[in-house]
């Protein structure tokens, strides 16, 4: 079965440093990271994501990686 973003009851986003440190988190399907972290500029590194949701059936499932920042 395949989800749109429409068909989901949950979701959240956590994007962390190489040292676990949560620098974003967001419970917006359409979330946009700028890269910053308390407002200030992440430095160029690669950061893991998390993203964890639930359908409007009740099955869940998460999608995790990394994402490579550069300026």
């Amino acid at each position: 079965m395949v989800y749109s973003i429409e068909s989901l009851a949950a979701f959240e986003v956590i994007i962390a440093n190489r040292w676990g440190q949560i620098i974003y988190t967001s419970t917006d399907s359409n979330f946009t990271w700028d890269g910053t972290f308390n407002g200030k500029p992440c430095q160029d590194d690669a950061y893991v994501y998390l993203i964890s949701a639930t359908g409007v059936q009740g099955k869940t499932f998460s999608l995790s990686g990394n994402v490579t920042l550069l300026r």
